[in-house]
């Protein structure tokens, strides 16, 4: 039997008897989503020198969730010599 949703691949295989003799097996696979975008807005920010802003990362799953990633990347500027 199986129950609930998990973040991992998950096979689980039941087999039914019916009073008759007759049977049937079930088979199920639960997967992880994929993840189809990461946005980030503003798409285009100005930061002055000397102040700081916070971003966020949100992640759009194939299943039509989304979760905040903000935490989960990797963040870079193109101007490393301003940026910490």
């Amino acid at each position: 039997m199986a129950s609930g949703l998990a973040p991992a691949l998950v096979r689980d295989h039941d087999h039914y008897r019916y009073g008759s003799g007759q049977s049937a097996t079930a088979s199920l696979t639960v997967a992880e989503p994929t993840l189809v975008s990461i946005t980030v807005p503003p798409a285009t920010v100005t930061v002055y020198q000397g102040t700081a802003i916070q971003l966020t990362a949100t992640g759009e799953y194939a299943d039509g969730t989304s979760v905040d990633l903000t935490n989960s990347v990797t963040w870079s500027s193109s101007n490393t010599s301003a940026a910490r």
